[in-house]
């Protein structure tokens, strides 16, 4: 099984210490995304195929990936970087912070270890169409040599995206809209040209609309695992939206739980409530929001998630 760390919080720059802690104990619990049940989830290298990370920031996250390597682990890590900075996203660190960290990646781990996300685009009314195209090609050449790949895709205004985004805009007056098809068309072929131009593919994530015929993404990548050592994992398809590409995972993280504080963000009610759970995690508890007495873990079929012959029982699991 491919396990994905995560798409639900930032695990590699908030949450390393209490993977190692899972990894030595050899499962963490996760809650499904949508019966909210706790669910035990093994780590065990021989039930792991690999690992796909999703992160801001990887720089705290070494001294564990350097563990997730030792135990044979294949793994490669997505790097999500928009320099938009305040008040998009409030406590995310800049672009120049990451970047040497991203090289030394590459350089120990190898050259796709690491896939670039300039996800999502918003459109405001200073960060026009315009703006996008030279922030992108300014950050294209930091990141040539380091992701011979980029995703992107525009905001998806989610009740939770639009709440946070109209919050921003009532408390800074930072005001955003959602483009008409052609426009998004417009925009990524621009970019796909200017990603081409630094040896980087362009593909677009979940909105093959706006794709318009250029390649579209797949986070979960049979291609990008093989390329990083991984061989025995399940390719059935299991998108986790309309238009996901992805293959078969599970995810362990949780909602609520990134205090990064970026407006876009489909997996945080307001940034108060993940600075909270991040106050009260512990990194030796089973998951990343601690367990109350009232949650029985889930044992019997989970484990069965690892045999090969009883995929049709992961149904339900993807985050």
């Amino acid at each position: 099984m491919v396990i994905s760390a995560s798409r639900k919080t930032d695990i590699p720059a908030f949450y390393g210490d209490w993977l190692l802690h899972r990894l030595e104990e050899g499962y963490c619990v996760m809650r499904n995304s949508y019966s909210r049940r706790p669910k035990r989830v093994s780590l065990a290298r021989e039930d792991v195929d690999a690992f796909v990370f999703w992160t801001k920031n990887p720089k705290p996250f070494l001294p564990a990936l350097a563990e997730v390597a030792r135990r044979g682990f294949p793994f490669y890590m997505h790097l999500t970087v928009t320099g938009y900075g305040q008040p998009m996203e409030r406590s995310v660190a800049s672009w120049e912070s990451v970047v040497d960290c991203c090289r030394r990646l590459v350089s120990d781990f190898g050259p796709r270890t690491v896939a670039w996300r300039y996800d999502p685009i918003v459109i405001t009314e200073a960060m026009t169409p315009a703006w996008h195209a030279e922030n992108f090609a300014r950050l294209a050449d930091v990141f040539a040599g380091i992701s011979d790949e980029v995703a992107t895709s525009f905001v998806e205004p989610y009740r939770k995206v639009r709440s946070n985004l109209d919050r921003l805009s009532a408390k800074t007056g930072v005001r955003w809209r959602d483009p008409a098809l052609e426009e998004k068309r417009d925009l990524v072929r621009r970019l796909s040209g200017l990603g081409a131009e630094r040896g980087m593919l362009l593909r677009v994530c979940s909105q093959p609309e706006v794709a318009g015929g250029l390649p579209e993404g797949r986070c979960i990548d049979p291609v990008r695992l093989r390329d990083v050592g991984a061989s025995s994992f399940s390719s059935r398809s299991a998108p986790t939206r309309t238009g996901c590409n992805c293959i078969q995972s599970i995810d362990i993280g949780e909602y609520d739980t990134c205090p990064q504080g970026c407006a876009y963000c489909y997996a945080n009610r307001d940034r108060e409530t993940a600075v909270r759970n991040l106050k009260e995690h512990s990194d030796t508890s089973e998951s990343i929001l601690c367990l109350g007495p009232s949650d029985p873990v889930t044992v019997n079929g989970q484990m069965h998630l690892f045999d090969r012959g009883s995929e049709p029982q992961t149904r339900g699991f993807t985050a």
